[in-house]
């Protein structure tokens, strides 16, 4: 029997805490948000979770003005900006989640090149839409659609359902 493969084998409550830290990160940096990736994934024996933030190459280049993202590495791995925002916002994770957090602000481009792996976000914000009044094009619209069903569609398959079960039924006659 095989084992069922989980989204994550980080445990309860701790994903769940997890999950609200990294909608705060979201909601404060905007951009693409928090992923989930690597070993917690993965296996049960991971030794961290690994967060990384995705944001436009853009983005990332007005957050971290030092960077020259055209090296095709990272080198922003050693702008004083972006250690101090990832050890800081790393420690903050450490601290509201209990897990040992590595965290990572990352280049869309270069995540996207660099890790070809499974990632899940993390950080959504789920919400109930509100329902709206329909337009008065989107009112007529819907009336010509029940019109249509109620005029041709549903006959026209109730009488190809007449006419089947004719054929069924003479067909059980031939058959005895």
């Amino acid at each position: 029997m095989s084992e069922t493969k989980k989204a994550s084998y980080i445990g309860a409550p701790a994903v769940f805490a997890l999950e609200l830290a990294c909608q705060h990160i979201n909601a404060a940096l905007g951009h693409y948000g928090c992923y989930l990736v690597g070993s917690s994934m993965e296996r049960a024996d991971w030794r961290d979770v690994d967060v990384r933030f995705i944001m436009g190459d853009e983005d990332f280049a007005a957050l971290f003005p030092a960077v020259d993202l055209n090296t095709g590495s990272a080198i922003w791995e050693f702008d004083p900006r972006w250690l101090l925002f990832n050890t800081a916002i790393c420690q903050w994770l450490r601290t509201q989640t209990g897990l040992p957090i590595d965290f990572q602000i990352q280049p869309q481009t270069f995540a996207n090149a660099r890790h070809d792996k499974q990632r899940s976000a993390v950080g959504l914000r789920i919400a109930k839409q509100e329902p709206h009044s329909l337009t008065e094009d989107e009112t007529k619209s819907v009336q010509e659609f029940v019109k249509t069903m109620e005029n041709e569609t549903i006959p026209a398959i109730v009488e190809t359902i007449r006419q089947r079960q004719e054929v069924a039924t003479e067909f059980k006659g031939v058959l005895g």
